[in-house]
């Protein structure tokens, strides 16, 4: 494994192993009209990427360059991912959260139980100062889950909502 796992009340988070694959393939392949267009920081093309092998591969790199820590999120005794949740932009002791879920796994509280966990992780292990999120303005659900989680709205420029979280 890349990172360790993070166990919540409900959630695991963790990397992805080439165990993997299949469940990410599917996953990928299930949301893939649902991220079109999302913005990712490290240059996948989600229109093309379906591949889990290759998913991996490419999100293990991340983890070992430093530069990226994606994390499957997982509910408990459940097989299938539920969505991501990732670090990155580690500068000056601050780090950006980005996270996203499945439909079926919406509504459930899973997106604010997971950027806690992360955002504790951030803190702890990462020596973070502050946590920053973005999402676009008019995507409530994915607002209220960085807010549930104790972030703060910074500003709103362009459709773009910004929000912070100070380590506590």
């Amino acid at each position: 494994m890349c990172g360790d796992a993070i166990r919540t009340e409900r959630l695991t988070l963790r990397s992805y192993e080439p165990a993997d694959a299949a469940a990410l393939e599917r996953f990928l392949q299930a949301n893939a009209e649902r991220l079109r267009g999302l913005a990712v920081p490290w240059g996948l093309d989600r229109e093309q990427e379906t591949d889990g092998a290759r998913y991996v591969q490419r999100v293990r790199m991340g983890w070992l360059l430093g530069s990226i820590m994606v994390f499957g999120i997982w509910p408990h005794g459940d097989a299938e991912i539920a969505g991501e949740i990732l670090l990155f932009g580690n500068r000056d002791r601050r780090v950006e959260v980005g996270y996203y879920l499945a439909a079926p796994a919406e509504g459930r509280g899973f997106a604010s139980e997971a950027i806690r966990a992360v955002c504790a992780f951030a803190f702890e292990r990462l020596e973070a100062e502050r946590v920053i999120a973005r999402c676009d303005s008019a995507n409530a659900r994915s607002r209220r889950a960085a807010q549930r989680a104790g972030f703060a709205i910074e500003s709103e420029r362009d459709g773009i909502t910004h929000f912070s979280l100070a380590r506590p």
